[in-house]
C-alpha cells in the first residue's frame, strides 16, 4: 500500500485529473479503481499532502511542495549556488538520506542533473533499493541510482544552514 501511495505522490508533480493519475499509475503497474483512487486523493487532501483544484467537470490534484524534502533541498541549493545544482543536490541527498540517490529524487529537486556521479549497478543497486524501501521511498522499476564523486562539503554546509533556517520558520 505504501508503495502505491509513494508512486501516487510521485505522479502529482503537476496538476493532474483522476483519469490521468489512474492511467499513469497503470503504466507503473498499479491497477486501482477510480472511486478508490478518488478516496485516496481526498484523504491525502485532508492530510494536506495534496492540493485540489476544481475545474468543472474535473477535479485536479497535485502534491503540496512544503511536504517534500526534495523541494526544500532544491530551494536551499538555489539560494546557495546557481552552478553545479545537480551535483550539490546529489551530494546533499546522499548525505541526508545516508544512501545512494535515485534519478527521480534528483529531478524532484528541480536544480538540474549532476555531472559528477557514479552510477550504482548490480547487487549494490539492489541493496540501495532495499534500503530506500525500508525508509519509505519506493524507486521506479529500472530507475538508476547514483553516488556523488565530487566532495562538496563546504557547499553542503551552506545548504544545511539554509535548510535549518527554512525549517525553523515553518
Amino acid at each position: 500500500m505504501s508503495e502505491l501511495l509513494q508512486n501516487l505522490l510521485d505522479e502529482l508533480d503537476q496538476w493532474r485529473s483522476i483519469t490521468e493519475i489512474k492511467r499513469r499509475l497503470e503504466h507503473r503497474g498499479f491497477s486501482i479503481n477510480r472511486l478508490v483512487l478518488s478516496g485516496y486523493l481526498q484523504a491525502l487532501r485532508d492530510l494536506d499532502y495534496v492540493e485540489e483544484h476544481i475545474a468543472p467537470p474535473s477535479k485536479l490534484y497535485r502534491a503540496t511542495e512544503r511536504r517534500s524534502i526534495y523541494s526544500l533541498v532544491g530551494a536551499a541549493i538555489s539560494e546557495v549556488s546557481a552552478e553545479d545544482g545537480g551535483d550539490l543536490a546529489l551530494y546533499t541527498l546522499s548525505k541526508l538520506l545516508g544512501r545512494p540517490v535515485f534519478k527521480s529524487e534528483i529531478e524532484r529537486c528541480g536544480v538540474g542533473f549532476p555531472d559528477n556521479f557514479r552510477r550504482i549497478m548490480g547487487q549494490e543497486r539492489q541493496e540501495a533499493i532495499k534500503v530506500a524501501k525500508s525508509t519509505g521511498y519506493f524507486p521506479r522499476r529500472n530507475e538508476s541510482a547514483y553516488l556523488p564523486t565530487e566532495e562538496l562539503q563546504e557547499d553542503y554546509m551552506k545548504v544545511l544552514e539554509v535548510l535549518t533556517r527554512k525549517l525553523l520558520t515553518l
